[in-house]
């Protein structure tokens, strides 16, 4: 295999894994959200709700976009930087996802009628940012061993 068509390989197959883990962690959270809507859940029915029930569904789009933007940055020897302030601009947009996750999955620790089935999903961001803090700290690790 040519090392060029191995890197693309490599890029490709864990942004491939990613993009079904957030689009499945997504779409958890939509049904999730419209549980709760159909529950009549007062507390849970907060203006947040609607823009997460919302974003969940936009997200994967976003991640997807993301991912062909870094793709086409990484084959291409030139970068339009138009794609990457797009980029940047759908990175903020997560970030704030993110951020709202957390602040609602908070809020509802204190609804009784939240806890139903899906609501840990909510947190998946914080499981894949540990997750990936985890990875670089290993890979620094092997990184110096095998650099002795």
């Amino acid at each position: 295999m040519k090392s060029s068509q191995q890197n693309t390989l490599s890029f490709l197959l864990p942004g491939i894994i990613m993009f079904a883990i957030i689009a499945y962690c997504n779409y958890s959270i939509y049904q999730y959200l419209d549980k709760l809507d159909d529950t009549n859940c007062k507390c849970a029915k907060l203006q947040l709700a609607k823009f997460l029930q919302t974003s969940s569904i936009i997200i994967p789009g976003i991640v997807l976009i993301s991912l062909l933007i870094s793709y086409q940055s990484m084959t291409s020897a030139r970068v339009n930087p138009l794609l990457i302030i797009l980029k940047n601009i759908l990175s903020m947009y997560t970030m704030i996802y993110t951020i709202c996750l957390i602040v609602y999955y908070f809020e509802l620790k204190r609804c009784e009628c939240a806890n139903i089935g899906g609501k840990n999903f909510l947190l998946y961001p914080v499981f894949f940012a540990v997750g990936f803090i985890g990875f670089m700290l290993i890979m620094n690790v092997v990184g110096m061993f095998l650099s002795k």
